[in-house]
């Protein structure tokens, strides 16, 4: 009796997790999308920044230029991540 309890338990488990496989769930694909847009804007403030500002100091340039490539680079990340959810559904 207690076995056949558990193998139900387990098929049931094993279902549930296909279906949360098959459809990933669309919250994060809408949270990667507000990190995509959280990022392009902060990387236009940065951009701004160094346009509106040419008095600038040359380590002050390096920095901001350093948090775009590090802006940059999480950017591919979750684009990359989207692709994937999206490949995720498409199969």
């Amino acid at each position: 009796m207690a076995i056949e309890a558990e193998s139900h338990w387990n098929d049931a488990g094993r279902i549930s997790k296909r279906r949360r496989k098959k459809n990933p769930a669309p919250e994060r694909l809408k949270i990667l999308r507000l990190d995509l847009n959280t990022i392009m804007e902060q990387i236009k403030l940065l951009d701004l920044e160094l346009e509106q500002d040419p008095c600038l100091s040359a380590e002050t340039i390096s920095r901001v230029l350093s948090l775009v490539g590090a802006l940059k680079e999480q950017l591919e990340q979750v684009r990359r991540h989207i692709r994937e959810l999206k490949a995720a559904t498409a199969a």
